[in-house]
């Protein structure tokens, strides 16, 4: 008995050597990227913008008909009630990340000589209580907090320093966002403090209220590297390139046996033809070889 094989066409089985090729080089790139984990060194750059406005809210007076004035003027100290103040913050960076801003807002009293370079007394207040902000997955993160300062308070414990200990004060309270930047991404690591100043003068008659800003430019380091983190998929990979290699030689033969081969003739005219084909022409007269001479049309 006979038994019936199928048999196949080379086409057929060309076409599964390109399949089952493909399908290798698949499951070497799966298991490639599957088995490595990448980290390497990237610059992240960011940019961060901190403005501070106020107003001066005034005490009822016979002069001023409103209740508040704006920034950037001269003021008569006995006529200030409060002090109005409202910090914006933006921190952008080029790659989303995750971070924490730890914020508060403090006043620095500072209680000095005429020439404000040696300090008689300090003590700080805390305005604000700290707070946490979480950036999740983002490039942007904005802080935004209005505070009222007690004018009254502050001037009156430097006029009451003044007058108690006799000596000629230069007086202020500093009023300071505080923010902290810490990453919490483990490819990005950067932990700042940033601070913004607006600076408010004690025991003068008249004064003028100066404010700082932020505009920075910078950039962090992304740590980035490469590294084997499962074993068995990078062996099972390099079994299937080892098997990829050998199918592309097999596939190689096979399409060698299709591409026409030229024969020992066609091999020498093509010699002919590479070496004096600047010296070939066309011609529609037979040559007469018996003569010696003979006409030909070119």
């Amino acid at each position: 008995m006979k038994i019936k094989t199928n048999y196949l066409s080379f086409n057929t089985r060309l076409i599964i050597n390109i399949i089952l090729l493909i399908f290798v080089l698949i499951l070497t790139l799966y298991f490639s990227i599957s088995s490595f984990s990448i980290k390497t060194n990237q610059t992240i750059k960011y940019n961060e913008v901190g403005n501070i406005d106020y107003k001066v809210q005034l005490k009822q007076n016979d002069f001023y008909e409103q209740e508040y004035l704006d920034k950037n003027m001269l003021y008569i100290s006995n006529l200030i009630k409060n002090i109005n103040v409202n910090y914006k913050y933006n921190f952008k960076i080029d790659d989303k990340t995750d971070a924490i801003f730890t914020y508060k807002i403090i006043g620095v009293l500072s209680i000095m000589d005429n020439t404000a370079k040696n300090i008689f007394y300090q003590k700080e207040y805390e305005l604000l209580d700290t707070k946490n902000i979480q950036m999740k997955n983002s490039n942007e993160q904005k802080i935004e907090e209005d505070i009222e300062i007690d004018y009254i308070f502050f001037n009156n414990i430097a006029n009451e320093f003044k007058r108690k200990f006799g000596v000629n004060t230069s007086s202020n309270i500093a009023v300071k966002l505080v923010i902290n930047q810490q990453s919490i991404d483990k490819n990005i690591s950067f932990n700042e403090n940033k601070t913004l100043t607006l600076t408010i003068p004690l025991s003068q008659r008249e004064l003028r209220i100066t404010t700082d800003s932020l505009n920075n430019q910078n950039e962090f380091i992304k740590n980035i590297s490469i590294k084997i983190n499962n074993y068995l998929y990078f062996a099972l990979a390099i079994i299937l390139l080892i098997i990829e290699i050998i199918l592309i030689i097999i596939l190689g033969k096979k399409i060698k046996l299709i591409i026409p081969k030229k024969s020992v003739y066609d091999k020498y005219i093509d010699s002919i033809l590479n070496e004096y084909d600047r010296y070939i022409i066309n011609t529609n007269t037979k040559p007469n070889l018996k003569e010696g001479d003979s006409v030909i049309k070119i």
